[in-house]
């Protein structure tokens, strides 16, 4: 996949094409607890603690979007701005972790299913709605373990 942009030196950076946002069950809950199980040797000599190895167990689901968006150079790093992006984002909230029950899901909006041409057999139609938005209709795919 190729992105559509129009560049120009250090300005911002038209752009579209697709945006993908992974979502980490309970990993605030996990950083705390391996803070303070390891508070005495954490990051000592660079090591850093095994219980880190273990993070992608907890990717949870995939968030996938399309749409226009900026590049945008933000304290010195190139950073994706805008109402599509802002959608994504805000994706990681909604309901499709009730439909996927315990199971992992991907959540695929309207919008990206189009422009990648992805089937929408096999999934769950959801409509997520969010202040200053329009409902954005979505389908959940059920990730197996």
């Amino acid at each position: 996949m190729t992105l559509d942009a129009k560049t120009s030196s250090g300005a911002p950076t038209a752009a579209s094409g697709p945006l993908v946002l992974a979502d980490i069950s309970g990993y605030t809950a996990f950083l705390q607890s391996v803070a303070f199980a390891h508070r005495d040797d954490a990051f000592a000599d660079g090591a850093v603690p095994d219980a880190y190895a273990i993070l992608t167990r907890l990717l949870d689901g995939f968030i996938l979007h399309a749409g226009p968006f900026v590049l945008q150079e933000i304290a010195g790093q190139r950073e994706l701005v805008g109402p599509e992006v802002v959608i994504a984002h805000r994706l990681l909230k909604s309901s499709a972790p009730e439909l996927a029950g315990r199971s992992g899901f991907a959540l695929v909006t309207s919008a990206a299913a189009e422009q990648l041409a992805i089937p929408l057999d096999d999934c769950a139609p959801i409509v997520e709605s969010h202040e200053h938005y329009a409902p954005i209709d979505a389908h959940v795919f059920t990730l197996s373990a």
